[in-house]
């Protein structure tokens, strides 16, 4: 009896770790992730079209798609002396940075994030 209850209690753990998305399926999937909105929307500046602000997001190192997407590559050439790369972009301290100078150089630019 005691496996019994212990498997479901494990159970319950694993199904409650789906990434807040827990029993979405069908049009409610689909539609959760539609909403999500890529970086570069949440930028504005007056007066500026869609087209400038996607060539300012991408002069200042900005994907095409409107994320923060940096290849292998890319991170690391910005790495320093000592640093390890890592997969996990939030323990990457050559991703953070090249993160913070894209939007170091769209605050430059005139630009303010919405979500500030």
């Amino acid at each position: 009896m005691k496996r019994i209850y212990v498997l479901v209690l494990i159970s319950i753990f694993f199904y409650g770790c789906r990434g807040g998305m827990i029993g979405l399926s069908g049009q409610d999937r689909v539609d959760f992730i539609a909403a999500i909105k890529p970086a570069l929307y949440y930028w504005h500046k007056n007066g500026v079209s869609e087209e400038q602000k996607i060539r300012d997001w991408i002069e200042c190192g900005g994907h095409t798609n409107g994320q923060f997407v940096w290849n292998e590559t890319k991170i690391r050439q910005e790495m320093r002396p000592g640093e390890v790369y890592t997969t996990n972009i939030y323990q990457n301290k050559a991703y953070n940075r090249l993160q913070n100078k894209l939007i170091n150089c769209m605050d430059k630019k005139g630009y303010k994030n919405l979500r500030d």
